[in-house]
């Protein structure tokens, strides 16, 4: 091939790797557009899961609060003091 283009084949090989590089620098500001959006993507699905584990919590106290109720108040408490 370099003898194609009528060049050395360093001067061949400088330039392939040349163009190479270029274009992976042309791709770089959308990879790196890519990367900051997957990166808030991941911030926001944090944020929420950690606002929906807050709220999991909040329920499973008041569960626990209402299937001890029960049990705390009426006869089943006047029954436990009494003994």
């Amino acid at each position: 091939m370099a003898a194609k283009a009528h060049t050395s084949l360093s001067k061949y090989i400088i330039s392939k790797v040349d163009s190479a590089i270029d274009e992976k620098e042309k791709l770089a500001p959308r990879h790196v557009r890519e990367l900051d959006g997957l990166k808030n993507e991941v911030k926001t699905l944090r944020e929420d899961l950690q606002r929906k584990n807050i709220l999991i919590e909040r329920y499973e106290a008041e569960l626990k609060r209402y299937r001890a109720a029960p049990w705390l108040e009426g006869e089943f408490c006047r029954y436990a003091r009494a003994q």
